[in-house]
């Protein structure tokens, strides 16, 4: 119980010295976003208790993001929390997860559609990770652990995860300027699933095929699982119609289905008793901001999205790109960050088509407060005469 209790330690500890130094920046998109779900939460949340545990949640990223700007003052001190991002967690959880495809004394990942999602970002931030550092040993070292996520992504059987993971080898394709190195870095990706879904077997992975390719050639077939997700997308649609503004609130999905839709009214298994719906999961990061944000929040989501990438292309400037491998000790290559950054997000959004990734895990949040960071810590030095005049204004 104590060791769990450090983390929240250090966040009361980040809390306190935040008045003391303010950051270089405040994350307009994503501050908007917590703003919106406080107001919303409060005002119109049809379960504000639901709704309050995502404000404390969005509250400590907020924090941490915050925070990273605040203290990460000078691009060395960047290096090792970007490492720690974009390569060292996915060392941890391939090690502790990869052979059962799951992480079972951890709250997220100790279920398949937990571990999956993961994975799929993992497989390009790392690459690219291994793409950018000078480190011999490091590299390879990336390159092993882009292997393992692949290794794991088959171990969990999850199918949306891995239509997730097949989006990432196609991104890492498309952006590659070397398309002879792109394709052997897929066919090897091909080979791994191959080999590892000949070895492993899913007969204790719930109510999967063992087979691990008969379980993958049941995506599209509109077994139970799809019909189920068909209904609750279906219901979410249904839930923004008739809350189009501001959304029934923040994990408020079930609880408004449960206490508002009659018998016969909402479909598949549920259609007999809705109130089996108040805990119910929309497995779709995109359903759940259109139904619990409405129409307000779903344009502030988009707002986050499109700053993200707009940041991280700025990454590939020459001049940030010069500035950074100037300031930065010249360990890693900015331009290969941004595309580990670029396809991490990538990975997230495609899983988010299927999985609730957005309240519950960190991932959407570090990829945006790195990229955040890098984009500050990258920004070029004002020309002399420039500094003077400003300067002399002040």
């Amino acid at each position: 119980t104590f060791v769990r209790q450090i983390p929240t330690l250090l966040f009361g500890i980040t809390l306190l010295l935040l008045p003391l130094q303010a950051p270089s920046a405040w994350f307009p998109p994503l501050l908007t976003f917590i703003l919106y779900t406080c107001v919303n939460s409060f005002a119109f949340a049809y379960n504000r208790g639901l709704s309050f545990v995502v404000v404390k949640l969005l509250v400590a990223y907020y924090v941490l993001a915050i925070g990273s700007l605040a203290f990460v003052r000078k691009a060395r001190q960047a290096v090792p929390i970007v490492a720690g991002v974009l390569l060292w967690q996915f060392v941890w959880w391939v090690v502790l997860g990869v052979k059962n495809g799951i992480v079972s004394w951890d709250p997220s990942l100790d279920n398949y559609d937990g571990y999956g999602p993961l994975m799929s970002i993992g497989i390009g931030t790392t690459y690219y990770y291994g793409m950018s550092t000078s480190n011999r040993r490091e590299r390879w070292l990336a390159f092993a652990v882009s292997g393992g996520c692949v290794v794991g992504l088959v171990s969990s059987y999850a199918r949306g995860a891995v239509l997730a993971g097949a989006a990432v080898f196609c991104w890492i394709w498309l952006r590659s300027k070397r398309k002879g190195l792109a394709t052997l870095v897929v066919v090897g990706g091909v080979v791994v699933v191959g080999l590892t879904g000949s070895f492993l077997s899913g007969s204790d992975r719930g109510d999967a095929n063992s087979d691990f390719f008969t379980e993958m050639s049941t995506i599209g077939s509109g077994d139970a699982t799809q019909n189920d997700r068909s209904v609750i997308w279906a219901l979410a649609r249904k839930e923004f119609y008739e809350n189009p503004v501001f959304g029934v609130g923040a994990e408020s999905f079930g609880p408004y289905a449960a206490g508002n839709f009659g018998v016969g009214s909402v479909g598949g298994a549920y259609d007999d008793n809705p109130g089996t719906l108040y805990g119910k999961a929309l497995h779709s990061v995109y359903f759940q901001i259109l139904a619990e944000y409405g129409a307000v929040g779903s344009a502030i989501f988009v707002w986050m999205v499109v700053d993200f990438f707009l940041r991280n292309a700025a990454l590939r400037q020459r001049p940030r790109i010069d500035r950074w491998a100037l300031v930065s000790g010249g360990r890693l290559h900015l331009e290969q960050l941004s595309y580990a950054l670029e396809v991490g997000m990538v990975g997230f959004l495609a899983g988010g088509l299927f999985y609730n990734l957005i309240f519950g895990v960190h991932w959407f949040y570090s990829l945006v407060t790195v990229n955040t960071l890098l984009s500050y810590l990258s920004e070029p030095a004002a020309p002399p005469g420039r500094l003077a005049t400003a300067r002399a204004r002040r």
